[in-house]
Order: structure tokens, then sequence, then C-alpha cells
């Protein structure tokens, strides 16, 4: 370790000659005071300089100004080739320090000893934390010519976690009370759980996977839609005195083609549970002894269950077709 002599007090006599009193040597004639360095620290002239500069970057490693107002104090350390780790310069037990601002982002360490324990001394500034950066230790300054260099740069911290908002919406967009909501992270620990208010919900979360559960009925929102009714159509396949007819094979599609059912007739009307919009009834076989039905027929079911016919034609073959109520003949 870098270690100075032992402070040492003294007294001079009336006769000119010392007396040390704590510690230290006095030669023979009681003139000379002498400071014995009593370690295995071999020390040269203290005529090292070493420079410290300052720099800023960005979150992406891109140049930066400095931030407004801002100043880096940072600390000498220097190495130790015996005990293998870093300690504080601190010569006089104070250790040294520089502040480095934007006017002086750059500063000299000087009188520095060159050598420590025999090696060439190592040394490094470490920066006092400053919040919202990283903290930053500068390159180490190894001279062979007595004059060193270090470098110091600091990046914006990346936050361990991050304020999420979740609110509890009705497709209106307002909040609603009362659901009780877990979030799960990816190894499937609770992470949070609360009942929804009139105000979103604030957690704080670290990176990575969610999931979240409404348990009892990177803003995120979970929204409640109304509840979608299907209501019960009747569809007959008749003739012009109404008696059902056996044998059509009928295709019922919504309003983007897909196919909600299909059916061969009866003797009885067939029955489906349709959800409130428009659909295409066709006719693909006919029933024995009767021409097809060739026009598409178009309907309408409404939110209250009641239907309308949108598409009234008389087919070439005399068959009408007519929605009454909740049920349709054709």
């Amino acid at each position: 370790m870098l270690n100075f002599a032992e402070t040492i007090s003294f007294v001079v006599n009336e006769d000119g000659t010392v007396t040390a009193i704590n510690s230290g040597k006095v030669s023979a004639d009681g003139k000379t005071l002498i400071m014995e360095d009593t370690s295995n620290t071999i020390r040269e002239m203290f005529n090292l300089s070493v420079s410290i500069e300052k720099k800023w970057t960005d979150i992406e490693g891109r140049d930066a100004d400095w931030p407004e107002g801002a100043s880096a104090e940072f600390t000498l350390e220097y190495y130790d080739n015996v005990e293998k780790k870093w300690f504080t310069y601190a010569p006089y037990g104070t250790p040294v320090t520089v502040t480095l601002t934007a006017e002086h982002p750059l500063a000299v360490f000087e009188e520095l000893p060159a050598k420590i324990d025999g090696n060439n001394a190592q040394y490094r500034a470490v920066e006092t934390k400053i919040e919202g950066y990283t903290q930053a230790t500068s390159t180490v300054a190894d001279p062979g010519n007595y004059i060193g260099t270090m470098t110091a740069v600091n990046t914006p911290e990346v936050p361990d976690e991050f304020e999420v908002y979740i609110s509890k919406n009705s497709l209106g967009g307002a909040e609603i009370p009362g659901a009780h909501i877990v979030i799960y992270d990816a190894s499937g620990s609770t992470v949070d759980e609360w009942d929804s208010t009139t105000k979103a919900h604030s957690v704080m979360l670290k990176p990575g996977s969610y999931t979240m559960v409404e348990t009892d009925a990177n803003h995120l929102i979970l929204e409640d839609a109304p509840e979608i009714r299907e209501h019960e159509v009747k569809i007959s396949k008749t003739d012009l005195g109404g008696t059902e007819l056996e044998g059509a094979h009928m295709v019922l599609k919504d309003d983007k083609g897909n196919v909600v059912a299909e059916w061969n007739s009866t003797k009885e009307a067939y029955t489906v549970f349709l959800t409130a919009g428009n659909y295409v009834m066709a006719e693909t076989i006919a029933p024995n002894g009767y021409q097809r039905i060739t026009t598409e027929v178009t309907f309408t079911v409404y939110d209250d269950g009641k239907v309308t016919l949108l598409t009234a034609t008389v087919d070439n073959g005399g068959q009408i077709c007519l929605c009454n109520g909740q049920h349709c003949h054709f």
C-alpha cells in the first residue's frame, strides 16, 4: 500500500538541540530530526501528473452536451500491486478530489508518486454518483513518462422499473369499479392485484412479459363489452298454402359471407339462434316437385329479436318470401 511516515511531535531545546516526543529519531549531536519510513514503500519524487477529462453520452452512446448546471466530483484512486485492489489516494488523510464542470471539463492531478512498492503507479478517478446517470469510473492512467491521462464518460441510467397505468373500462371509456384484477409475471408469480376504482391503477413493472386476469366482475386497457345476446329465429320452407315442405337445402350466411347454418327442410320450422345483424338466405336444392328459388333473400335481426325482410321478391316458381315477427316463411 501507499504509506506515509508517522507524524512526529518534537521539541527544540534552549541549547538548540531537538528532542523527539512520540516517534522519530534524532542524530547523535541532537541537531538533526530524522523522519524514518518504516514501510516497504519505495517512493520516488512526486513528479507525476495525471489529467482527468469528463465526457457525456446519450443512452445510445452518442456524444452529448453537459446537462445544464451539472458538475462532477472525482476522487483519485491508486492500484496496490501487493493487495491487488484499488485504494483512495489520501496522502495526508484527506482524499484527493477534483470537481469538473461544463466550463472546466478537464483537470490535472499533480505531484503524484510515479512508483508505488517499486511498481509504476496506476491511477484512476471515480465519480461521486450523479442522480439519473451511471456512475463513471475513468480509464486507468499507466504513464511511462510521468504524464498520464484519464477519461470518464457518463450515460443516462435506464430505470429498472417503469410505471404502468391500468384502466378497467367500459367500451365508452368510463372506469368500472369493483373488478378484481391480478397481474402475473412470466414465471406465474403474482406481481400485483387490486380492485378497480374510478381511477386508473398504477404499478411499477420491470421489462418483460406479463399476464393480466380479471378474477371477479411498455395506459393498458381492459374493456367490458356489452352482453351479446342471441335471438331465436324460426325459418319455414312452405308452399303457397303455408304447408311445410321437406327436402329443400337451405344455407344461411352473415353479411360477411360466413356460413352461419345450413340444413334440409322438414315438416317443422328450422330454429336458429342469431345475434343482431344482417343475414342472407339461399335455397340451393328445391323440394321434389318444386322449382328452386334462385333469388337470395336478405333479412335483419334487431337487438330486440325482431326480424325484418330487406329484399322481398316473388320467384319464378311462385314462392313468396315473408318474415313475420320472429318467423320467416320462404
